[in-house]
């Protein structure tokens, strides 16, 4: 199991930690979601599809994603505290589904960067092929975890441990409310 090592950014780790992770999961949610809207989008125009223009798109939307939620996420970050940021990194390294979520996706990114242009070496520019070849394999390893996890019998739904320390922050209707909506699900 790995956690995500990062450089310092900035004088607020937490945030680092925070922002990095974000950029994963926009990352992953992309190289999921960017294949089939590709695929529609060429059934739609009836246009051929090249394997160039194919890592061309993915590689665009992928990385332009990714690079989209960065300052999405520190803008949604900003009036966070540090103790509280402290909190939702150490709930996220301890979840060990989030863990193997992102040693899935990173596996698949590496494996994909290096079969991806063994295939497909003559029919487009050798960066393309890795790059696209990655953002293929981490939305494969993300689709291997989930198959692997509902296979196992696992439970696979959202972490949320932690939630209900955030409570004691709202209102007293709305933590009412929310509690009546937490018990009614387990």
């Amino acid at each position: 199991m790995s956690t995500i090592p990062h450089p310092k950014l900035s004088d607020k780790p937490e945030t680092d930690y925070m922002l990095f992770h974000t950029a994963l999961k926009a990352g992953q949610t992309m190289s999921l979601v960017s294949p089939p809207l590709i695929a529609a989008y060429h059934l739609i125009r009836r246009k051929p599809i090249s394997i160039r223009s194919f890592f061309w798109r993915l590689n665009l939307l992928a990385i332009g994603g990714t690079a989209v939620s960065v300052p999405i996420g520190a803008y949604m970050l900003k009036d966070e505290s540090q103790v509280a940021m402290a909190g939702k990194r150490e709930r996220l390294v301890s979840s060990p589904t989030q863990i193997r979520t992102d040693d899935y996706s990173l596996i698949g990114f590496t494996l994909g960067a290096l079969i991806t242009p063994t295939l497909l070496l003559k029919r487009a520019p050798l960066p393309l092929l890795l790059l696209g070849g990655g953002w293929l394999g981490m939305g494969s390893g993300i689709l291997t975890h989930l198959y692997k996890s509902w296979s196992d019998g696992y439970a696979v739904k959202p972490d949320l441990s932690g939630m209900i320390e955030d409570l004691e922050r709202l209102p007293s209707e709305a933590k009412r409310d929310v509690k009546v909506a937490l018990e009614k699900r387990s």
